[in-house]
């Protein structure tokens, strides 16, 4: 008989606790903390552009076509000049302006089309460059003609390789006719040099 009534007591001791351990169990797990929210970041476009072209010209140089440059534009183009004898050249200045909120770099540079970086043979530029190169006026242009424009008709393309934000930097491209070996067949030059800049 005791014993009955020590198990009746155990049994009911483990019923209240079972009970009270449920009561936790489903106040534990219909806890609810919430956190609903929205994030957001603005995402810019990199700002840089050319701005106040400025031109000079050397000897008997003509500027057939001058440039123009549109408020904001990432643009110069759309000219033609004119080089008669060695000594001749003509500069095209420019402001290069980062009005990004970030400094940038140029990454790489293309020339009509070619990446400067990925090209093994310089020759595939200069003939995209000096689309005609016939300095004995035979009808033929050879690797060494390329190579003698370059030489004696260069082209310089400043670009700055960085700005910081919010800055600019004056740069100048010139096309000049060094040495002292008039051409008989003409030299005429074609370019459009991309200049690609990222997040420094």
């Amino acid at each position: 008989m005791k014993r009955e009534k020590q198990i009746k007591a155990l049994s009911t001791i483990a019923l209240v606790i079972s009970i009270i351990s449920l009561t936790i169990a489903y106040a534990l797990m219909s806890s609810k903390l919430t956190i609903n929210g929205y994030g957001n970041i603005k995402g810019k476009k990199l700002n840089v552009y050319f701005e106040n072209l400025t031109s000079s010209k050397k000897g008997e140089a003509t500027i057939e076509k001058y440039p123009k440059i549109k408020k904001g534009s990432t643009y110069i183009g759309d000219f033609s000049v004119t080089l008669r004898k060695p000594g001749d050249s003509v500069t095209f200045c420019y402001d290069v302006v980062n009005k990004s909120d970030v400094d940038v770099k140029m990454i790489t540079q293309v020339i009509n089309g070619i990446d400067v970086n990925n090209v093994d043979d310089k020759i595939n530029i200069l003939k995209s460059i000096y689309v005609s190169s016939d300095w004995d006026a035979d009808g033929v242009v050879t690797d060494e003609e390329l190579l003698k424009s370059n030489k004696n008709v260069p082209i310089n393309v400043e670009m700055p390789s960085y700005l910081n934000k919010h800055s600019k930097k004056n740069k100048c491209m010139t096309i000049s006719f060094k040495g002292d070996e008039l051409p008989i067949g003409d030299i005429k030059i074609k370019m459009r040099i991309d200049n690609i800049y990222t997040q420094k």
